[in-house]
């Protein structure tokens, strides 16, 4: 999957990189993969962390927008 965006976490402690087929990981800074998620998408346009950083949302190529709440070790 092509990595279509790239995100740091508002600490500056985390990145996610979202696949244009909806392949959302969180990596810490030295390149552990921390978590990984296929979303029930077609296509991933855009990426967000919340400012407190437990939450990504994603922008989806069909009618919606999602929210995840992400797993403490990836926060």
């Amino acid at each position: 999957d092509y990595i279509y965006q790239v995100r740091f976490h508002p600490k500056g402690t985390r990145v996610a990189t979202l696949g244009y087929a909806g392949t959302l990981i969180v990596w810490d800074l030295e390149g552990k993969k921390l978590y990984e998620q296929k979303l029930p998408v077609k296509a991933a346009f855009s990426l967000a962390w919340t400012p407190d950083g437990k939450e990504l949302v994603i922008g989806t190529s069909d009618p919606r927008v999602l929210v995840l709440s992400l797993p403490s070790q990836a926060q």
